[in-house]
This record gives C-alpha cells, structure tokens and sequence, in this order.
C-alpha cells in the first residue's frame, strides 16, 4: 500500500502511477477506494491541482511507514542471529561512476571469503540511494564525502583522496614542461573562470565545487554537465575545458597536465552507509571492514 500511495502522489495520476507499478488503473483505483472504505476515511484529496495526503491519509502513511521500519528491524534482528554459514543477500546503492573503481577493489575477496553470501548491486543517484536505505529497498549505501547524509543514517569512513584540475593544452594555464603541476602554481579562484566541465548538480564533486563558486564569487563558464565522472574526464583531456576529478580515476598523461587542488579546498572521503535500525552481523561487519580496508589501496 504504501508504494502505491508513492506512486500516485509522485505522477500527479492514477493511471501513470498504475504503469510505473506495473499494474492495471482500475485495479490500483479500487485497492486504494476499497481502504478508504475500510478506514472510514479519504486517504488522498484528487480534487487539488496536485495530489495531496488528506489529514487522516497523512496519519494513516505515517503509520505505514512505521510499519515498515519495524518490519526491517525485525528482519535485522533475524538476520543478527542467522549463523555464518547460511546464506545472506545483501543489496549495495552505489553511483555508477563509483562502483567501477570501489566495489573492484573488496568484493572479489569479500566474496571470496564468505561464499553463501548472494550480492545485487543498485545504480542510483545519491538521493536515492539514501531514500532507499530509510524504505528498506537497499541494505548498504557506497558514496563519498559523507557530510551530507541524513542524521538517521550510520556510517563508516574509509580512505580519502585528493583532486586533481585535468588541464588541457587549450587553457592558458597549461604547461608543455610537466605533467604534474606543482601545488599552488595556479590561483585557485582563477583556475575556476576557465572553462569549465562538472558532474551534475546533487554530486559530492559538484556539491563541493558549487561552495568554491560562493567563495569566490565565481560565475562559472560551464560548457559541459554529466553524471558521469570518467565522461567529463576524457572530454576535458581532449580539450573541451578544465575538469575537477578524483586522483585515483586518472593518470598523467602528454596532452594535458594534472594540478593537484588544496586537500583542504577539496578532498574524497569515501563510505559506506546504513540504517540506524540495522542490527550488525558477523558478515555485515565483515563487509564494512573489508570496504574499509580496500579503499585505502585505490589512492
């Protein structure tokens, strides 16, 4: 019940809401009127513009949700006392970008070690990832830079790593002489009005480069938005614009120079998140040290 109600207030429509759920309208119209009948009340008000919970369907999802927490719990603590040996499931939010570089790098061995445990790995963005933790749909979320989680998250931190500015030999600032830039070489607030490509807006890159454009006061010249790091990385090489990417996705190379930018500018802490509900097991424990463990070798 309570995806179907999600369904509906997210598309604004019963029959959209209906496709997304993969089931018929009249069907989804007749489970959520036949409740309303059984509750003695109108869980949502369809005559507004947009799709409203009425004051008793607010309560009544407030009560689902409630439901489906202790349901995870309960589940949790089952899966505290299910020996070793038995076989577990786990089920990892991770941004795609960061999933080649991370989940290579623990869960071969991870795996290799405990050979009853079945993994399904979730792409997604990090709002998502982090909603879907708090509804139950995935057990571990793998992100970076952790400071903005919610509260009602737990987390463990692995490693960080640095920034490097990937100039191409169409910026002024690049330099024939080098691969490398020596650190400071380059005036941050001046490096940032060159043109620009970045990962798109509600990234931890972008999140944390959107804080150097109110420091400085910068109006970037963006010429290039993308979710995807390794695209925004290989475009910038090629001569597009300068591009902010993590140390450990890129390489030096004869047609562009790497600057590394201040660690306290701009770093990657990277983690691995949970619900606070979530009762911790041998294996679960298992997973998160090995997460943290092999993310000190991919620097």
């Amino acid at each position: 019940m309570l995806e179907y109600i999600d369904k509906i207030l997210t598309y604004n429509n019963f029959t959209k809401a209906a496709q997304a759920l993969y089931i018929s309208q009249p069907y989804l119209t007749q489970v959520i009127k036949k409740q309303e009948d059984e509750l003695g009340v109108q869980i949502i008000n369809r005559h507004s513009k947009n799709y409203q919970l009425t004051k008793a369907g607010t309560i009544y999802y407030e009560y689902l949700k409630k439901l489906e927490s202790e349901a995870q719990t309960f589940k949790n603590k089952l899966s505290y006392l299910t020996p070793v040996d038995k076989t577990y499931s786990f089920r990892i939010g991770v941004l795609s970008t960061l999933g080649s570089t991370i989940l290579p790098a623990f869960i071969p061995n991870f795996l290799s070690d405990y050979k009853s445990v079945n993994l399904d790995i979730v792409e997604n963005e990090p709002k998502i990832s982090e909603e879907n933790i708090r509804n139950g749909k995935i057990d571990y979320y793998i992100g970076q830079n952790p400071e903005t989680l919610p509260p009602d998250l737990n987390y463990k931190i692995g490693a960080s790593c640095g920034y490097y500015a990937v100039i191409p030999q169409s910026s002024p600032f690049f330099n024939p002489d080098y691969s490398i830039l020596q650190s400071g070489a380059i005036p941050l607030n001046k490096l940032l009005k060159e043109t620009l490509l970045v990962t798109s807006n509600g990234s931890a890159i972008r999140e944390q480069l959107n804080h150097l454009f109110t420091k400085y006061s910068i109006r970037p010249n963006l010429v290039v938005e993308s979710n995807n790091i390794f695209t925004i990385s290989r475009l910038s090489q090629q001569g597009v614009g300068v591009a902010i990417v993590p140390q450990n996705i890129i390489s030096k190379g004869q047609n562009y120079n790497l600057y590394p930018i201040d660690d306290d500018l701009m770093k990657v802490t990277f983690f691995i998140a949970y619900s606070e509900n979530r009762l911790l097991s041998q294996v679960d424990n298992a997973l998160i040290e090995s997460f943290i463990k092999a993310t000190t070798t991919i620097n």
